[in-house]
């Protein structure tokens, strides 16, 4: 009797020591494996952009369309204000400050969800997936989810935190022709991303979810019903206090597109054809050029077409452009 105690618990000791070195060799491959996986990391830092000319106060008056005809306004995580990299991660990906790529956690529920459905209804996708994703757009399928991931784990250990997340909101589609939250941000709002509100935030990420979808014109609705889901969730996550996320609520979506400024074209395509750089500073003056131009409109108001005009305001102790028509 004594002697099949001493080797049922040999045995159970051995079954633990062999499976404490299984679980080891998982971790191990698991860690590993990724440094296999093939990653561009120039791909993942370059696509198609706007180039933009500022004017002496470091506004934009000229933004062009982007090889692929999209807007797209890469900034700074800073220059994106409080509200927008906050919401990204509140919404999109809780745990991203903390995964390594991957949420085990939520591939496990998206598992059991996929099983109970017969068909993928949900991804289990993290930021860092995601822009794997907006690189390499692929067919969506399990084997493709698997390289994703793999690739999400690679990206983690080939940069930081703050810069995934910064490429990810300057890369991500927000419908139309626009990329990005700092082109999504001018081109609904007016302004630019740093200065958005945490309900204007919100909505314009609750956008990447559906662009089509919540596009807040075309349905103000759903665009509000999502945004105030959202802003629930910031309130019950503690983001938010309950009468700011009340305000917030209260606030209307727009219900129309602002344009991109395209002022001083001529003046602007011969400072980005002297510059290889995307965002080029200027000595322009907006308010000069607004000016100058109107000035010129009704002066030729009346007159046949064959007279023309034009003008350039020069700061006489400097020799700075101020307007140019």
């Amino acid at each position: 009797m004594e002697q099949k105690k001493k080797l049922r618990s040999y045995i159970l000791k051995d079954k633990r020591i062999k499976g404490l070195a299984l679980g080891a060799l998982f971790i191990f491959l698991l860690w590993a494996f990724p440094f296999f996986v093939p990653l561009d990391m120039k791909a993942i830092r370059q696509w198609p952009i706007s180039r933009v000319a500022l004017d002496r106060y470091h506004q934009p008056f000229f933004v062009e369309l982007s090889s692929n005809s999209e807007w797209c306004i890469p900034v700074s995580l800073q220059e994106m204000g409080p509200w927008v990299p906050k919401i990204a991660v509140a919404i999109e990906d809780r745990k991203f400050w903390s995964h390594h790529g991957v949420n085990l956690f939520a591939i496990g529920r998206a598992a059991i969800q996929n099983m109970r459905t017969g068909k993928i209804v949900s991804g289990a996708s993290t930021i860092s997936s995601q822009v794997i994703r907006l690189t390499y757009p692929r067919p969506r399928k399990v084997s493709v989810k698997i390289a994703e991931f793999l690739q999400a784990m690679k990206l983690e250990r080939l940069t930081s935190k703050e810069n995934i997340l910064e490429i990810y909101l300057n890369k991500a589609p927000f419908g139309s022709n626009i990329r990005g939250i700092e082109a999504a941000s001018r081109i609904w709002y007016g302004k630019p991303a740093s200065t958005l509100s945490s309900g204007e935030a919100a909505l314009l990420i609750g956008m990447l979810r559906g662009p089509s979808l919540y596009r807040p014109d075309r349905n103000p609705e759903k665009a509000r019903g999502l945004r105030n889901h959202i802003l629930s969730s910031l309130r019950d996550q503690g983001i938010l206090s309950p009468e700011e996320a009340k305000i917030a609520m209260e606030a209307p979506v727009p219900s129309l597109t602002k344009e991109m400024p395209t002022m001083a074209f001529h003046f602007a395509n011969q400072a980005l054809n002297l510059s290889e750089k995307p965002v080029v500073s200027t000595t322009l003056d907006r308010a000069f050029q607004y000016r100058v131009e109107q000035i010129l409109h009704r002066t030729l108001n009346g007159q046949p077409s064959s007279i023309t005009g034009s003008a350039l305001v020069i700061h006489n102790s400097t020799g700075e452009i101020r307007a140019y028509v």
